[in-house]
């Protein structure tokens, strides 16, 4: 409802300036006051009268400014959508904000917790497959793709002792 007064009264300044420069005449104006009531349907004005010039004390910058503006009612409706929404990890409520996404832990203590516990539910992208050039041992590393030897005693020993002669068992 408030997007269609912002839409409306915008469409009220609009007219009322080119009034103003002289583009429209009286009736011209009195004819697009009528039209817009009739498009607009205005709920939120009492009563609305072609006769009243448009541009009732509000600047287009103040409707740009308020266009954003949620009633209260709106907002208590949308949070009471969520009221059963609980934390995966404790169990506790979750008061959620409306038009954001919905939260799944009440804290990040909780989503660490509850994430360290299921990591079979992690989906893992970045997993590289090498095979170590020291022992020939075939290994997965995740999030790392420069990574050349599957231990620290590989890459000691083929670095500083001379390479593959010096396997690692």
């Amino acid at each position: 409802m408030f997007e269609n007064e912002v839409n409306y009264r915008l469409a009220k300044v609009l007219l009322a300036n080119l009034a103003q420069f002289g583009l429209v005449n009286k009736r011209e104006t009195e004819a697009v006051c009528n039209a817009l009531i009739e498009h607009y349907n205005p709920e939120f004005q009492s009563a609305e009268d072609a006769s009243l010039m448009p541009g009732d004390g509000h600047t287009v910058g103040t409707l740009k400014r308020t266009a954003n503006y949620v009633p209260v009612k709106e907002k208590v409706e949308a949070v009471a959508q969520w009221d059963d929404a609980v934390c995966e990890c404790c169990g506790n409520s979750i008061k959620q904000i409306p038009k954001r996404k919905k939260k799944r832990f009440c804290s990040d203590e909780c989503r660490n917790k509850w994430w360290n516990a299921h990591l079979d539910l992690v989906k893992r992208k970045a997993v590289y497959k090498y095979k170590c050039p020291n022992c020939g041992k075939e290994f997965e590393v995740y999030g790392n793709g420069h990574r050349k030897f599957c231990c620290h005693d590989c890459y000691v020993a083929y670095r500083f002792k001379g390479g593959a002669d010096n396997v690692i068992e």
